[in-house]
């Protein structure tokens, strides 16, 4: 558990990893990607292991997996970054520009299992102004993990260019990804860095745009590789970032009225089309700092 709980610290903490957290050669896990997935052509006794079902993966090893569900809307919603519901705040289908994905992460050991599920959405507060996700769909994720709802985390990229709540539809695609990437659990080898970015700028505390106030330049990257082959699975980076860039026309009045996943959606879809393949997909979660 201490393991999972250091995870968790750095995930959410990003200054934790200037501690020290990162090693020379995490940092290399991190930013190179490895083809080792072809190494192993025989079944061993590894990877036998690799390849029970994730019932029986209780043991003293580190286990990862990661799963991406789409939760684009199939109708006109209102956009969630934008007050009230009225003609102002409605995006209709055909100004659907992206489509809109919910990532998963499940680490595990002897222990328990964490589930953190990042959605391309404004907010994911269970109970905020709105069930965003329903207490239901929280328990059913728990359940399929084999673990306490406390344990399912939520988090959003804050595009301001999403719905309002998910429905049930939706929420059974995700349903579906959990148990994807819990059958896909694997033993797991993680790397960690921390870099600071060139872009940024303050918008605090009257919201104007000051050069010249402190801003929160750090980006923590952890990524996740498949201990027995090195193929990689998937990273998670935390940067803060405020997601509308696609709200207004340059006039400051009209409004695009578009879904969208927004600027760290297309970050995100450009490293998973750069890392993944089709026998190995790889996600790319973006955890707003």
């Amino acid at each position: 558990m201490k393991k999972l709980i250091r995870i968790l610290a750095l995930l959410l903490t990003p200054c934790l990893l200037l501690g020290g957290c990162g090693t020379e050669q995490a940092a290399q896990q991190t930013t190179e990607p490895t083809e080792k997935a072809q190494d192993i052509t025989e079944p061993t006794e590894e990877t036998m292991a690799a390849e029970a079902p994730a019932e029986a993966r209780r043991d003293d090893t580190f286990y990862a997996a990661m799963a991406i569900a789409d939760i684009t809307p199939k109708k006109g919603v209102f956009l969630e970054g934008y007050a009230g519901k009225s003609e102002l705040t409605l995006s209709t289908p055909d100004r659907f520009t992206s489509d809109l994905r919910a990532r998963i992460l499940l680490v595990q050991n002897a222990e328990d299992c964490l589930v953190f599920l990042n959605m391309e959405q404004l907010l994911s507060d269970s109970g905020y102004q709105y069930d965003y996700m329903s207490a239901s769909c929280i328990e059913r994720i728990a359940q399929i993990c084999g673990t306490k709802k406390e344990n399912v985390l939520l988090s959003n990229t804050h595009t301001h260019q999403a719905s309002l709540t998910l429905g049930e539809e939706i929420e059974e695609n995700i349903l579906r990804a959990v148990e994807q990437a819990y059958q896909n659990l694997a033993p797991a080898t993680i790397g960690t860095q921390v870099i600071s970015t060139d872009y940024g700028i303050s918008r605090s505390p009257n919201y104007s745009m000051n050069p010249d106030k402190p801003y929160d330049s750090r980006m923590a990257v952890v990524r996740f590789d498949n201990a027995q082959t090195g193929a990689p699975i998937g990273l998670v980076y935390s940067v803060p970032i405020h997601n509308t860039m696609l709200s207004n026309a340059p006039d400051g009045k009209t409004r695009y009225n578009l879904l969208n996943c927004e600027f760290t959606g297309y970050a995100s879809r450009a490293l998973e089309a750069q890392y993944g393949t089709e026998e190995n997909p790889f996600v790319a979660m973006h955890i707003n700092g």
